[in-house]
């Protein structure tokens, strides 16, 4: 919506010749995806984003722990347990709907009545005095909403790219940056963002926390897998960035040196 009412603020401002007021809004076109607002809502989105990618299940306690594990398996490996847990969800709701079918009709009969006493729905998705049924009532929970989410990590990383851009000093954009790179296996990229989030605040426990993941996740097995000129550029950038020490040691030592209230966010 937003959107479309700048498009008719452009036909306004020129049709009245209001100039001053057409440069303002250009130049908040300049900066809308770096306000505030903007940013806290893209976090929100990215996160989520993040979550259906590592657990595309939801929150279900008897698949969580394998939802968890999709993050650390290969593409290959993903794919198959993704189409295991696709087959055992509608393998689920097959037999769902063979139970809901067994119901006598005196039964189905007694909830229709029930439901139309109550004034929630009708057979043809209207409530009682006839309106349309909204999303609250059709998915209360969003389940189906979820699941129609195609392709999170890339959605993540469309709004990633915009608050790199457009935020750029702010440290939860390149921690949330982090994760996304190294999810897709970008690593020059994920080296970026913990660089530049350890430049807007080298006290940070958050910088501290993704620059010794990003350490312990590419090993020397993944340098060797990547072209000579970028493993070279990684091992020297992250070596600077870990002050030439192990991972262990860094860390405990950006630890002792800040006090015990750090120790307790990290």
């Amino acid at each position: 919506d937003i959107v479309e009412d700048q498009f008719d603020f452009h036909y306004y401002c020129i049709r009245k010749v209001t100039l001053q007021a057409y440069i303002g809004v250009l130049r908040m076109e300049d900066r809308i995806r770096g306000h505030g607002y903007y940013r806290r809502a893209a976090h929100g989105i990215v996160t989520i984003y993040l979550r259906l990618h590592d657990r595309p299940t939801g929150n279900d306690s008897s698949t969580s722990a394998l939802g968890a594990d999709l993050a650390e398996m290969t593409t290959a490996e993903r794919k198959k347990a993704l189409s295991k847990m696709r087959k055992a969800a509608a393998r689920a709701k097959g037999e769902g709907a063979a139970a809901n079918g067994s119901r006598t009709k005196d039964q189905s009969k007694e909830q229709d009545s029930k439901l139309s006493n109550s004034g929630n729905t009708s057979k043809k998705g209207r409530t009682a005095s006839g309106k349309p049924l909204g999303w609250m009532e059709i998915d209360p929970d969003g389940n189906d909403l979820l699941t129609e989410v195609k392709e999170p990590l890339k959605q993540a990383t469309l709004h990633i790219e915009h608050l790199v851009r457009f935020s750029d000093n702010d440290l939860t954009t390149h921690v949330l940056a982090y994760e996304v790179y190294i999810r897709k296996a970008k690593y020059l990229l994920a080296l970026r963002s913990v660089k530049k989030a350890h430049a807007i605040d080298p006290e940070s426990p958050e910088a501290l926390l993704i620059a010794c993941k990003l350490a312990c996740v590419v090993d020397e097995s993944v340098l060797e897998a990547m072209p000579a000129a970028c493993a070279q550029v990684f091992r020297e950038e992250a070596t600077l960035s870990l002050g030439r020490q192990s991972v262990k040691d860094y860390a405990m030592g950006r630890i002792d040196a800040s006090g015990e209230h750090w120790k307790l966010r990290v």
